[in-house]
């Protein structure tokens, strides 16, 4: 927030104040083989247009999407996009590209277009496919699903099942922030507890921004997870929620920690601003351990000790377990991380600011 605050909202982007302001561009707007200290981005995205109320992007000018209006599936809908050096432009500039012919609008990129997809998948795909294929695939409401695995290209250093656990992941974050931008808090929201308590897993609730509406519609919210009828949905579990090829049908160690001192202490989801350490420094949810998996649907998630929070993940057979952070990143954590330091990361108002710099994440 820092920088942001440093700028003057009402005023514009080249303004005197605002425009030395360019010369700060965060890491995470520049490509890696951007100029040293250049103050332009290559990541962009496409500005639409509202048609029929129907958003022809997912930035269309005007009013902003919600999750409703991207019925094609955030699978399969491109958010941003990579061009190349001479369609660069300063990062703090508004506008968008224009999506009349999205080619031309790649500039001197190289044979792939690296894209963010908006379930949070990365993907490359080919240069050279039609403007009508780009199109339907920036466009989230145009009820055309382009099969992109067939205009893929697959240049990552990470095998597929490298490449495939790293996106579940991402997209579970990424389905937990939309799930916040439309309850203003993560789950549960209050019209998913009943008597103040959840009768099904924050993963469940998750399933409509997962693009899992018709699983979803088929729980009955009213009852327990483990009702004669929610329990014949255990089977149906999203792969996503799978992290272990030989675990059960139904069972996730996609988990949480719980309890008091946590941000999920139970009750209601904790909104962003509760999370006054920095959601960068808090832990969002964890890959736990086998013997810990729980029926995915089951409101149940880890419980926290402070004295000992490792515990908590089970027997890992592994030297580091996987933590996804409240930023979206996702990062390796020693099984040995000192209890405290691990206990503060998963705290989110103790007001301990962890100075640890947890490797990001590769899959095995």
């Amino acid at each position: 927030m820092e920088l942001y605050e440093q700028f003057k909202l009402d005023e514009a982007w080249d303004s005197p104040h605002n425009a030395p302001l360019a010369k700060k561009m965060p890491d995470a707007f520049r490509s890696p083989d951007s100029p040293a200290g250049s103050d332009k981005t290559r990541f962009r995205v496409f500005e639409g247009q509202w048609k029929d109320k129907s958003p022809t992007t997912i930035f269309p000018a005007g009013n902003p999407v919600s999750m409703r209006n991207i019925t094609d599936g955030t699978s399969n809908t491109v958010m941003v996009v990579e061009v190349g050096p001479d369609k660069a432009v300063e990062w703090t500039k508004p506008g968008g590209l224009n999506l009349d012919q999205p080619k031309e609008e790649f500039g001197t990129a190289a044979r792939g277009i690296p894209v963010l997809m908006g379930d949070g998948s990365t993907r490359c795909f080919k240069r050279d496919i039609d403007n009508a294929t780009w199109t339907a695939l920036i466009g989230p409401d145009d009820r055309t699903v382009i099969n992109w695995r067939d205009i893929e290209i697959n240049h990552s250093t990470l095998s597929p099942k490298q490449s495939q656990i790293l996106n579940h992941l991402k997209q579970i974050a990424v389905a937990l922030f939309n799930y916040h931008d439309t309850f203003q808090r993560f789950p549960p929201a209050d019209k998913h507890l009943v008597d103040g308590k959840s009768n099904l897993s924050w993963r469940v609730h998750l399933l409509p921004f997962l693009d899992q509406k018709k699983l979803y519609d088929q729980f009955h919210l009213d009852e327990p997870w483990d009702s004669i009828h929610n329990k014949t949905l255990l089977d149906q579990m999203p792969d996503l929620y799978q992290f272990n090829p030989q675990g059960k049908p139904g069972v996730t160690q996609v988990m949480t920690f719980s309890g008091k001192n946590t941000p999920f202490p139970g009750g209601l989801g904790p909104r962003l601003r509760d999370i006054t350490d920095g959601t960068s420094n808090t832990i969002f949810f964890v890959i736990a351990a086998p013997d810990k998996a729980v029926p995915w649907s089951k409101p149940e998630d880890l419980a926290f000790d402070s004295a000992n929070p490792v515990k908590a993940l089970g027997n890992l057979s592994t030297p580091a377990f996987v933590v996804v952070m409240m930023d979206g990143s996702i990062r390796s954590a020693p099984v040995n991380l000192p209890a405290k330091t691990l206990s503060n990361l998963i705290q989110p108002d103790d007001g301990n600011i962890i100075n640890v710099d947890l490797p990001t994440y590769k899959p095995r």
